[in-house]
């Protein structure tokens, strides 16, 4: 298929992600990130049964760290998470 340019900064809902494609074979899909441009807000959560944030300066790196690092302890195999600081 075509790529389909996103209509401003939000993903549109007919693109497939990575995750979407995941979750649908059997992942557990987990997104932790700090950036104020990938809320779910903006679609990027799309795919994910659990996606949170943690804005900077809140969502400095060992903050971010420390989340993915509780969240992979309960993510059962097999599992992708994003984690994106």
């Amino acid at each position: 298929g075509s790529i389909e340019e996103p209509e401003g900064d939000v993903v549109p809902e007919t693109l497939t992600t990575l995750a979407t494609l995941l979750a649908e074979a059997g992942y557990e899909t987990a997104g932790i990130q700090s950036n104020v441009n990938l809320k779910a807000a903006f679609g990027f959560d799309q795919g994910f049964q659990t996606y949170e944030s943690k804005v900077y300066p809140e969502g400095h790196g060992s903050v971010v760290t420390g989340m993915a690092l509780e969240r992979v302890a309960t993510l059962k195999e097999p599992f992708f998470l994003y984690t994106h600081y």
